[in-house]
């Protein structure tokens, strides 16, 4: 009796039952290293959120006044010292009323030398160029101040003229006369300069100065020199600089505007991160110390992985306010940790890391 012979099986039977058994845990196994590979990768095992921290300075005049010469804009960069803006802190008009005390009384103590003989008058030609001389230095700040004033409107007008609010002519016009007040201080300073040249040439030549500097005309002519050196050094503009690297963040005054003492003029903040602020979430799991190993976790695509270090540890558990995205009604706490940060890494300040602590 002949054994009987086995039935083939068709190919499109053993492809089913390879999709109806191997496919699916095939399926399965390559899902679950996927898986595990994003885990990995993607899914940090933190136990601590933190955020970036960077320099963050605000540019504030310790003294009121108006803001002029700040051609600063947003997002501009600029480096620590650099001058930014100026304050005129004295009313101009302060400054031209006392320059013209000034003067009234040198003229006074002019007029009050009198008749003198030729000794005695060739003993005074030093204070009457010292007086000379002073009002030489008073006209000049006169028109420091007048320079100022035609500098901030040249400086509004122009901005007017660029933004086609006003016409040709009242741009040149204010151009023309800050243009004038310019030379009449370059001819008045020359002047000074040469009158000074013949003052100390006189002071050389001068063998008898007991007289001269124990006079009243030299007391009083002393006391005026010294209040219009106080009227000038009130003059000079307090100029603000950049105290860090960085860029322009905000602007809140324009130059022309009067500020008041403390006022933030605009922010600077760096792009270079200093440290990381970390919070471990209460009930803590573990206890932080300091000089503990920390892997920072970037949350880019690419998930970049840094080293770190416990630099210090807070005393008070407080709010993860700064870490936390407050959608709903409850309060997260943790305990803030400041953590080093390499130099070559490629976190902003103001991002947000997951931060995993290692024990020692």
């Amino acid at each position: 009796m002949e054994p009987y012979s086995k039935i083939p099986i068709p190919l499109s039977q053993r492809w089913k039952e390879v999709r109806i058994r191997l496919l699916p845990a095939l399926v399965f196994l390559i899902t679950g290293l996927i898986v595990f590979n994003l885990w990995n990768h993607r899914i940090s095992s933190a136990n601590m959120t933190g955020k970036v921290i960077g320099a963050h300075a605000e540019l504030r005049s310790s003294e009121g006044g108006y803001l002029t010469q700040l051609k600063i804009q947003r997002f501009q960069r600029v480096k620590a010292g650099d001058v930014i803006a100026e304050v005129v802190h004295i009313d101009p008009k302060v400054l031209e009323a006392n320059l013209a005390l000034i003067l009234a009384e040198v003229e006074m103590i002019r007029m009050g030398m009198g008749t003198m003989d030729s000794k005695q008058r060739n003993m005074l030609n030093q204070e009457e160029l010292q007086m000379d001389l002073m009002n030489q230095r008073i006209e000049l700040a006169t028109s420091g101040i007048h320079q100022q004033r035609a500098e901030r409107e040249y400086n509004r007008v122009k901005k007017l003229f660029d933004a086609d609010m006003i016409t040709e002519v009242e741009y040149d016009l204010a151009k023309s006369e800050r243009d004038a007040i310019n030379m009449e201080i370059e001819q008045k300073t020359l002047m000074l300069e040469t009158m000074e040249e013949r003052f100390k040439h006189l002071s050389l030549n001068d063998s008898d100065d007991e007289l001269t500097s124990g006079s009243s005309v030299a007391a009083a002519i002393k006391l005026e020199e010294e209040r219009l050196k106080l009227i000038e050094a009130e003059m000079k503009p307090i100029p603000l600089v950049a105290p860090i690297d960085g860029m322009v963040n905000q602007i809140y005054r324009t130059g022309g505007e009067q500020i008041i003492d403390g006022e933030i003029i605009l922010t600077i903040q760096s792009p270079k991160p200093d440290y990381i602020v970390g919070y471990l979430p209460h009930p803590m799991r573990m206890e932080p110390e300091i000089g503990m190993p920390v892997i920072v976790r970037s949350r880019s695509n690419d998930r970049q992985e840094y080293d770190g270090k416990v630099l210090d540890v807070g005393v008070q558990v407080g709010d993860m306010v700064e870490v936390t995205n407050m959608v709903s009604q409850v309060i997260q706490t943790g305990l803030p940790i400041k953590i080093t940060l390499g130099e070559d890494t490629n976190l902003r300040p103001g991002e947000i890391v997951d931060l995993t602590l290692r024990p020692l």
